[in-house]
């Protein structure tokens, strides 16, 4: 009599089924996001591109597109407050081009140590006249839909495609840097320090030039606005 010898691995054709991949991704309700065809409430792209943004915190994911921010919980998958908001509503009774401009190009941000949430967007409407910003809110705590330290540092050039990194020393941002008037452009990196250089307190933030990615773009910070806290909306 003869025996055959067992497989050595198990064999992919037996054994207990597997749920496919569609049907494990299936098995949530889906956060609808902002975008066209939302439905609570209705909400249509306002411009293109999109710019799609989002980070995901502790309790709530933040998306922000173009020119509109919204926060979903992440357990109930449901819109909090009232949204798709304006994202300059974040700068309501600030002043200055952060709270009469809303032109999008945005970056969301969690920063996981301090456990906030750093929010961006640029304003380049009427540059050439009252200069160009990129306007920055910095949340008091881990709920986005909290109080927020408000910020605005100004540029001589217009700051285009701004990008931001948490990191352990401060907020890096990079730029692609324009001149108008005399139609070179450049990279330029900036550190904004306070939030993690400084402790506790997000009210004294200051921006420092890192580099100048290319020899022929060079310019300096003019000025930086710092106001009280604001919440979304």
């Amino acid at each position: 009599m003869t025996a055959r010898l067992g497989p050595l691995l198990p064999d992919p054709t037996s054994g207990p089924t597997r749920p496919k991949v569609g049907a494990v991704i299936g098995s949530r309700p889906p956060i609808e996001g902002v975008g066209n065809g939302m439905t609570k409430p209705p909400y249509q792209i306002q411009m293109a591109p999109p710019d799609t943004n989002g980070a995901v915190g502790e309790s709530q994911f933040v998306q922000w597109v173009n020119n509109s921010i919204a926060v979903f919980n992440k357990k109930t998958y449901e819109l909090e407050g009232v949204g798709p908001a304006p994202g300059n509503s974040l700068w309501k009774n600030f002043g200055g081009n952060c709270e009469e401009n809303n032109n999008g190009d945005p970056v969301v941000q969690f920063d996981k140590l301090a456990k906030r949430w750093v929010l961006a967007q640029f304003s380049v409407t009427n540059g050439k006249d009252t200069g160009y910003s990129e306007c920055i809110a910095i949340s008091t705590s881990s709920d986005a839909m909290g109080y927020y330290w408000l910020y605005e540092f100004q540029y001589p050039s217009f700051d285009d495609y701004p990008k931001i990194g948490v990191w352990p020393d401060g907020y890096y941002a990079s730029f692609n840097m324009y001149d108008l008037t005399t139609g070179t452009d450049g990279k330029d990196v900036w550190q904004y320090l306070g939030a993690r250089a400084l402790g506790i307190s997000t009210r004294h933030v200051y921006s420092r030039h890192v580099a100048s990615l290319d020899r022929q773009h060079r310019h300096g910070w003019k000025r930086q606005y710092g106001a009280g806290v604001q919440r979304i909306g």
